[in-house]
C-alpha cells in the first residue's frame, strides 16, 4: 500500500505487509509495484530523496547477535556503500549516516541488557525475561534504526525500480543476518562474508549477480576492507 512520506516533495512511499524471505522470493514485483504506471512514469533511483528500508522482526535477534549485525555494517563501510547503490556519499550522510558513537553505545546497551536478563533469571526462574533484543535508542537517520518497538530497520539502500536490485537488497539483509548469527565476532570479515554469499548462489542469485557486475570495487574491498569512501562522514 502507499502512504505519504516526509522526505518526498512530490511522491509516495510503497509499503509491503510483513512476509518471510521465502514469500519475498516469490513476490510478484511487476504486479505489486509497476503494473498500473510502469517504470516510465515512476522515479526512484534517479532522485536524491528515495530510499529502500527493510525491517526485520526484533524477535529474530538476541542482544549479542544484534550487536554483531550492527558492528559489521559500521566496520565495513566500503562494502555497505557499494551494496547500498547510493550514487553520492551525501545521500548516505543525510539518510543513513554512520556514527561510531552509535556502535559504542550499542555495545554498552547490549551488554547491560544481557546482564539484566541474567539477573532476572537468577532472581525468578519461573518468570523468564524476553530473550530477544529490546534495546531502543539512537537516531532515525542511521544505517540501523533501533527506534521501532517490533522491528530493526535497515536504512542503507538507494531507492530502486529494477527488480534485480530490489531483490538484491533483501538477499543482502537475509545473508548478513545469517552470516552474523552463525559466526563468532572475530570471523565477521568482509572477505569471509563475500565467500559465504558466493557459496550460496542458489539462495542469493541477485546479490551474487551484483557482485559479479562490480568486480573491481569488490577486489578493492577485499584488499582494503576498512577503507572509508571519500566524503563519507561518520
Amino acid at each position: 500500500y502507499c502512504k505519504r512520506d516526509g522526505s518526498l516533495n512530490d511522491g509516495f512511499e510503497i509499503c509491503t505487509m510483513p512476509m518471510t524471505f521465502y514469500a519475498i522470493k516469490n513476490f510478484n514485483f511487476h504486479d505489486a509495484i509497476l503494473k498500473y504506471r510502469g517504470r516510465e512514469r515512476l522515479q526512484s533511483y534517479n532522485t536524491t530523496t528515495c530510499g529502500m528500508h527493510i525491517h526485520i522482526n526484533r524477535e529474530a535477534f538476541s542482544d549479542h547477535h544484534l550487536f554483531k549485525f550492527i558492528s559489521f555494517i559500521h566496520e565495513f563501510k566500503g562494502l555497505i556503500y557499494l551494496v547500498s547503490q547510493r550514487k553520492k556519499v551525501g545521500e548516505m550522510n543525510s539518510y543513513a549516516k554512520f556514527n561510531n558513537a552509535f556502535k559504542d553505545r550499542a555495545k554498552k546497551t547490549m551488554v547491560d541488557s544481557i546482564k539484566h536478563k541474567k539477573l532476572q533469571l537468577s532472581e525468578d526462574r519461573m518468570r523468564k525475561p524476553k530473550l530477544h533484543s529490546t534495546a531502543h535508542f539512537g537516531e532515525k537517520y542511521v544505517p540501523i534504526n533501533l527506534q521501532h518497538s517490533n522491528s530493526i530497520e535497515v536504512r542503507i539502500f538507494k531507492g530502486n525500480l529494477r527488480e534485480t536490485s530490489f531483490r538484491k537488497n533483501f538477499e543482502f539483509v537475509d545473508s548478513l543476518y545469517y552470516f552474523t548469527r552463525d559466526n563468532p565476532i572475530y570471523k565477521l570479515k568482509a572477505k569471509e562474508y563475500i565467500s559465504y554469499c558466493t557459496n550460496e548462489k542458489k539462495k542469493y542469485p541477485n546479490l551474487n549477480m551484483f557482485f559479479a557486475d562490480n568486480p573491481e570495487p569488490l577486489k578493492n574491498i577485499i584488499r582494503f576492507p576498512l577503507e572509508v569512501p571519500d566524503g563519507l562522514s561518520y
